[in-house]
């Protein structure tokens, strides 16, 4: 697992939870520390730090399931049945959020975007050239 393969299934909305998604990121932290096993390793470093660093966004991302439209939409005839008899067997439908726009923005918010490719223009701003002037 790498990061570049966690924005491919972000942008391509494999990721059916926010469980797996966190997942992903805390295994690429944990083989960077596996297969760079010399305490002194610079790579070592950056792991952890990155580890703290998911853990303190981790509770900011929205706990969310997404699930298959057919599935949805079963659940959605169900409950429109139900709504026509009066009577519902849990009272609710659970929300469908798509995972990778919220983490995308979650990352820009706390200007953390390791993968970013960064480059300096004038005047020192800095622009992230993972997201400006591409069209998805």
């Amino acid at each position: 697992m790498d990061l570049g393969t966690v924005m491919k299934k972000l942008k391509q909305h494999q990721y059916k939870s926010k469980k797996e998604f966190v997942e992903d990121l805390n295994l690429i932290w944990a083989n960077c520390l596996k297969y760079n096993a010399d305490p002194n390793h610079f790579l070592r470093k950056h792991a952890k730090a990155m580890q703290k660093i998911t853990a303190t966004l981790e509770p900011l991302i929205p706990d969310i399931v997404i699930r298959d439209r057919a599935e949805v939409e079963a659940e959605e005839a169900g409950a429109a049945e139900v709504d026509a008899e009066g009577e519902s067997d849990d009272g609710s439908l659970p929300a469908i959020i798509l995972l990778g726009g919220s983490v995308n923005t979650l990352f820009r918010t706390h200007n953390v975007q390791p993968w970013a490719k960064r480059t300096r223009h004038k005047k020192g701003e800095e622009r992230d050239l993972t997201t400006s002037g591409r069209h998805s």
